[in-house]
């Protein structure tokens, strides 16, 4: 037969640190949730369209072809001005995906005009229209 006692003092301590423990890990969470609340994940064509679609874009006969980039690690005056206009239309700072592995998204609209969609890790982090709709 196993007999344990505790002390009243060892009963406090371990509920102490379990309870620092649950707290440090619901502040993570809702950090988290917080930081990521404005993230556009983009994984499937189909979430893709929708996006779009959230954009008055029509997708009908839309045609989508992609290209696989690396953000490069040193950012030109082109990719700074480009990381400043995309950040000031609410989308990730581009800095923060440097060496990253990218797909643009292109779509060629039946007004003869493109739509880009630049997705890293699954997250829409830059967006571009070209021609009049």
């Amino acid at each position: 037969m196993v007999c344990a006692t505790f002390r009243m003092k060892d009963v406090k301590t371990v509920g102490f640190i379990l309870g620092v423990i649950i707290l440090l890990l619901g502040g993570i969470f809702f950090a988290y949730k917080y930081l990521t609340k404005d993230v556009v994940r983009l994984t499937t064509y189909s979430e893709r369209v929708q996006y779009l679609e959230t954009l008055d874009i029509s997708t009908d006969n839309i045609v989508e072809t992609s290209k696989d980039i690396t953000i490069p690690n040193q950012f030109n005056e082109t990719y700074e001005q480009y990381s400043q206009v995309q950040t000031s239309k609410g989308f990730p700072d581009l800095h923060s995906f440097k060496g990253e592995s990218a797909t643009v998204y292109d779509y060629t609209l039946e007004d003869g005009s493109n739509v880009q969609l630049l997705v890293c890790n699954d997250i829409l982090v830059g967006s571009f229209l070209d021609g009049s709709q």
